[in-house]
């Protein structure tokens, strides 16, 4: 069961990587193209503004839509982006659209979010679009649907792995009084239909043993019957005989008849697969 529980696990967070893997490209797009657009609009706002009213335009713009415009001085130190695939990926699309010299970062004068640089003749500017606009949330939704499908996943688990453990129960607790000379009940046949070929071969296994065993059992009772009745009359003719005459041989035969009475014995608990009592001689006379 435990080992059924982690390969559902692997499963739905190898499903999780997959989707993210092939969810990046797209969303990455549409981060770029909207950044871009957001670029083009205010280099085109700012181009077409008169120089004396690009300050005023500039703070008009900033603060709107999450969108802030600054004067760019590239002298200054700035930070190289992180190693995040998302981030990298969003930096090489919008350099595709904007030309390979457009410096981006993501954290410049402590303000984090996505930082484009464009130009317009000598002036150099900033266009920052606010990390709340591009950050790239984390799927909860999907992880709470991956949690309930893996939490369905384990639930139908256990109860196939349930529904395979109780026949299997039943079957080694029926092997187990077999081997100890017990005749088990029938095991259900209404099961999987691997399972079910399996119980339905047992019983027949333990139907034939039981009928090998009174078959065995009536054979021993004919052999106890055949053998110990005439034994029993030759020794009641032994002992009939004189003792004046022939004691020596009447003693020998009664001795042999004894011997072969307890081989006999011996025999029959051999065969009945239990441990004969010990043997005593009985005065029949």
């Amino acid at each position: 069961m435990l080992l059924i529980a982690v390969l559902l696990a692997i499963g739905q967070f190898a499903s999780l990587q997959i989707f993210e893997y092939f969810e990046r490209e797209p969303r990455a797009e549409a981060t770029a193209l909207q950044a871009v657009t957001v670029v083009n609009y205010t280099r085109a706002a700012l181009i077409a503004s008169q120089d004396n009213l690009r300050q005023a335009l500039l703070t008009e713009i900033t603060g709107k839509e999450g969108v802030r415009v600054y004067y760019a001085d590239f002298m200054e130190e700035i930070k190289p982006l992180p190693a995040d695939p998302f981030i990298n990926m969003v930096a090489e699309k919008i350099r595709e659209r904007l030309g390979v010299e457009t410096i981006i970062t993501i954290n410049h004068y402590g303000i984090e979010g996505l930082w484009i640089s464009f130009n317009i003749g000598q002036d150099d500017y900033w266009v920052v679009i606010l990390r709340a606009h591009v950050e790239r949330p984390f799927p909860w939704q999907w992880l709470g649907w991956g949690a309930l499908v893996l939490a369905l996943s384990l639930a139908g688990g256990y109860f196939i792995a349930a529904r395979i453990n109780r026949p299997l129960r039943l079957l080694m607790n029926a092997a187990d009084r077999l081997r100890n000379g017990e005749h088990p009940d029938k095991l259900p046949e209404g099961s999987f239909a691997e399972l079910q070929e399996v119980n339905n071969t047992f019983n027949k296994m333990a139907d034939s043993l039981a009928e090998l065993d009174a078959e065995r059992t009536l054979i021993l009772a004919g052999v106890s019957h055949d053998i110990r009745t005439p034994l029993a009359r030759l020794r009641l003719a032994v002992e009939m005989l004189p003792d004046d005459s022939c004691a020596s041989y009447k003693n020998g035969m009664v001795e042999d008849i004894s011997d072969m009475n307890n081989i006999i014995h011996q025999f029959l608990d051999f065969v009945k697969g239990v441990e004969g009592e010990p043997t005593q001689m009985v005065d029949v006379n």
